[in-house]
């Protein structure tokens, strides 16, 4: 429970293109993918409705029998994925014939979850919570021609189409599961941009010609920069805010990577590991290994050395603390002391007498790592999915 899966969806098509996606799961999230292939039959709409009524009679009755999490979270997240592509069918079509388009669907799906929320003790799951619902939207794909065979007029047309379909993935989730009662709100990528733009924050077009400028300045996720500059690279075009925002406990990112000679886009939100744990754990790993080293071969070079990594490895602490948010200084302490606290039990375990002084020495400093640190920021690691 809590940790960290990998998915890779996909379809070969009828030309042979293949379409594959991946994707982060956390284990005890509940998903489902919502395919769309040419349009939502009513009679799929009609079945999900029946068993809606069948479950609400059951639970108005307090019947449990028979009842489990398909019935009580998976016809929900499928009447999630039903109204969405079935909504973005019908306002496309509509759209279509009022501007002289012949509008086709393509197969296209997307995963519709419970979003779970992980903090780590030691590069371990130690709790978990719910902290909402996704829908990612893996690939909408339709083929769009203009009758009077005008190719700007369909850029415009896949442009507005894709600006509307990253407003539905909060729509649709805030109108199905909040109300007066219990209110909620979702993200997407065009609302987490009008969120950044209402704080007064710049929203900046990233293409070839200003990439170089612009980017090194922006504050936020280096993976997300990297895909930002990998796709500015392939000659695309990305809306992106100059840093993060913050709603509802989600932190991030809305960006929007789009084709200028055909206006088909990406509509993402950043989500994912915090690359600190990742930072901290490596200078842990090399200091351990200098440690080590130095227990067999009492080396002033091997000093010297480990000297400098550390010197690096506080400056970077500090960068983080500048560049960054809490959090990842927090994660990048998580890292450093996970290996820390691992190295002792390897090391101790192993046959040479050396072995286990390195092992000492290290359960040494990672006792001042916890009392310096008051043993707070070890525990703040957390995972945004």
């Amino acid at each position: 429970m809590g940790s960290e899966l990998g998915m890779e969806a996909g379809y070969l098509s009828a030309d042979n293109q293949s379409y594959v996606s991946s994707n982060k799961l956390i284990a005890g999230e509940y998903h489902i993918i919502g395919v769309d292939f040419q349009g939502i039959s009513r009679s799929e709409i009609t079945i999900l409705r029946d068993k809606f009524e069948n479950t609400t009679s059951k639970l108005e009755n307090q019947n449990f029998v028979g009842l489990g999490k398909h019935d009580l979270i998976g016809d929900f997240l499928y009447s999630a994925a039903l109204a969405y592509f079935s909504l973005n069918d019908q306002q496309n079509e509509v759209a279509a014939k009022s501007t002289g388009m012949v509008y086709y669907r393509q197969p296209s799906y997307g995963l519709f979850s419970t979003s779970i929320q992980t903090s780590y003790s030691y590069g371990v799951p130690k709790n978990i919570s719910f902290s909402g619902l996704l829908i990612d939207i893996d690939f909408s794909l339709s083929s769009i021609i203009d009758k009077k065979n005008d190719t700007q007029a369909a850029v415009f047309f896949n442009e507005s189409s894709g600006r509307r379909l990253s407003k539905m993935e909060h729509l649709i989730p805030e109108r199905l599961f909040s109300n007066e009662n219990n209110s909620g709100e979702a993200v997407s990528a065009v609302k987490a941009l009008s969120i950044a733009l209402q704080e007064g924050q710049k929203i900046y077009l990233l293409t070839e010609n200003n990439l170089n400028a612009i980017l090194p300045t922006l504050d936020i996720e280096s993976e997300v920069k990297e895909d930002i500059r990998n796709s500015v690279t392939a000659g695309l075009e990305v809306t992106v805010s100059g840093k993060n925002i913050q709603i509802h406990g989600w932190k991030g990112v809305g960006y929007i990577i789009i084709d200028p000679d055909t206006g088909a886009g990406a509509y993402k939100i950043s989500g994912g590991y915090n690359g600190g744990f990742y930072g901290g754990a490596a200078f842990s790993a090399i200091i351990n290994i200098l440690i080590v080293s130095i227990v067999f071969f009492p080396n002033p070079i091997f000093l010297a050395i480990l000297a400098g990594v550390i010197l690096a490895a506080i400056s970077t602490f500090f960068i983080y603390a500048e560049l960054y948010d809490n959090d990842t200084q927090a994660c990048f302490i998580t890292g450093f002391d996970t290996v820390f606290y691992i190295s002792p039990f390897i090391l101790s375990r192993l046959k040479h007498s050396k072995f286990k002084i390195a092992a000492g020495i290290i359960s040494a400093i990672d006792g001042l790592l916890l009392f310096f640190t008051d043993g707070n920021d070890i525990y703040n690691c957390t995972l945004e999915s």
